[in-house]
């Protein structure tokens, strides 16, 4: 698994200067959930956001220009639209885990870039009892944020587990 990286620096050097980091279930979870942290990064050189996705996107709603789409094509639109999404949003790294939502309910996971970043600001799903995706991959940085109190200046909980039908 290679980050994407969009201004190209080394992998080291762009980890190291992530201030903001999120972990989301699945893609576009983190434009909504962390937009305060996207936000507090774009364009300033003292904050850097970076994001990480654990599905693949595989599993992804087939309506209007998708409704033909085979799995593996929705996989590859909706690592596309995170990359694009990294890249309009200047991120300092973007990694996409690309686990099938099946293997993220039942698997905890490293996560390479909450180990590497700067402990600033670290924004996730909540790890809600009927959505096990978030609550599965909630669980390894929460341990860490236990152990090392000091890792994070502040933790912030974000859910896109519902529709927006209410919009």
């Amino acid at each position: 698994m290679t980050p994407y990286i969009p201004d190209n620096q080394p992998l080291p050097e762009a980890l190291s200067r992530t201030t903001h980091l999120a972990i989301g279930a699945h893609q576009d979870d983190l434009e909504f959930m962390a937009f305060h942290g996207i936000l507090a990064c774009y364009e300033n050189p003292s904050n850097w956001f970076s994001g990480v996705t654990c599905t693949d996107g595989g599993g992804s709603a087939r309506t209007g220009p998708f409704a033909g789409h085979t799995d593996e094509q929705m996989k590859e639109v909706r690592h596309q639209e995170q990359d694009e999404a990294a890249r309009l949003g200047q991120y300092a790294a973007q990694y996409q885990l690309r686990h099938p939502s099946s293997m993220v309910k039942s698997t905890e996971g490293q996560c390479p870039a909450r180990q590497r970043a700067r402990r600033h600001l670290h924004r996730h799903h909540p790890p809600h009892p009927l959505h096990p995706q978030p609550r599965r991959q909630a669980s390894q940085p929460l341990g860490r944020l236990r152990s090392d109190p000091e890792g994070a200046a502040f933790f912030a909980q974000g859910s896109t587990a519902t529709d927006l039908d209410w919009l």
